[in-house]
């Protein structure tokens, strides 16, 4: 048989690794393309610079939550939250949140799941001059706009120092961009033997929140009684609402500030059944913060040099450092 019948052996296939011809599959270099990494909030409580950072990205409106200890601050958070978890609320969507963890640990110990007969709440405790704001995306209903609120969770301790020294205010910088001022005065304790001291207490903490000039003119104040569950007699009802009037009085804010002023019954966690539901009072706070001024629609934000600044939040930094 000659040679050209004989069988020819097949041609060797390149090896791409060695002969260095490109897989389709990878990159004009070779290397397998690199992952795409996506950012994911952590869900815990955001500090001054975090919320700048999502500021930018969705501006949102900044709500004072203040009281002394006990008052239920924590509580009305959570309440606000958990509506969500329900669905709809105060004509309001649920969108999302940077903080999720965050606000499920403040509420854990309300839950069946905790075991305990009444329901119970995380303290916060942070260190003077610390600040944490829970963060909420909301969408319109009927307009389908957006809105964002940021809300404080300040400590009963910090409250303290700003009743007994107005300049502790300055240790937080975003006093200065307050939307809106929510005021806890514990209807409970205004049915006891504590009732004055909490009235003058809380009338005082006002009156420095004032005094240190940190918020601005305009900027609108609720007075809210909180635990309205536990009212249950009329003369307890009309002493509480005098006790607020007292603490919202001309003698705490100067009507030169022009601060619109409100009462409001809030019920976030009732601790007993009766006529007063979970979150009564907590739809119409919501649509009130939902609907107020954004400082940055009011005034043109410059940063320490003059040079136009992204948010309110650009400027924090540099006043924390200079005071």
């Amino acid at each position: 048989m000659s040679s050209e019948s004989q069988e020819q052996p097949e041609a060797p296939v390149a090896d791409p690794e060695v002969s260095g011809s490109e897989d389709p599959s990878q990159g004009e270099s070779g290397d397998s393309p690199e992952p795409q990494w996506i950012d994911l909030p952590s869900g815990e409580a955001l500090n001054d610079e975090e919320a700048g950072e999502a500021m930018k990205v969705s501006p949102a409106k900044i709500i004072l939550i203040a009281g002394e200890n006990d008052t239920g601050k924590t509580s009305l958070l959570c309440g606000v939250f958990e509506r969500y978890l329900a669905g709809d609320f105060a004509g309001q969507l649920f969108c999302g949140s940077r903080t999720l963890r965050a606000f499920d640990r403040r509420s854990f110990l309300q839950r069946a799941e905790a075991g305990l007969e009444l329901p119970d709440m995380e303290r916060t405790r942070l260190p003077a001059g610390q600040l944490a704001l829970l963060h909420l995306e909301l969408q319109s209903k009927g307009s389908g706009e957006r809105a964002a609120l940021l809300m404080t969770d300040l400590a009963g301790e910090a409250f303290k120092l700003i009743r007994n020294n107005p300049e502790e205010c300055k240790r937080y910088p975003v006093l200065s961009r307050v939307d809106c001022v929510l005021l806890l005065l514990d209807a409970e304790r205004l049915g006891t033997e504590q009732r004055h001291g909490h009235v003058s207490s809380t009338r005082t903490m006002l009156r420095s929140l004032l005094q240190s000039d940190m918020l601005r003119d305009g900027v609108p104040i609720t007075l809210g009684l909180s635990k309205w569950d536990v009212v249950g007699t009329k003369a307890h009802r009309e002493s509480a609402q005098a006790d607020a009037l007292t603490v919202l009085g001309p003698t705490t804010i100067d009507s030169a500030k022009a601060h619109p002023t409100d009462i409001s019954r809030i019920a976030a966690a009732p601790q007993r059944a009766g006529d007063v539901h979970a979150g009564h009072g907590l739809s119409d706070l919501v649509s009130s913060w939902v609907g107020a001024e954004s400082p940055a629609e009011e005034m043109e934000i410059t940063g320490a040099e003059g040079s136009e600044a992204s948010s309110g939040f650009d400027l924090f930094q540099g006043e924390g450092d200079a005071k």
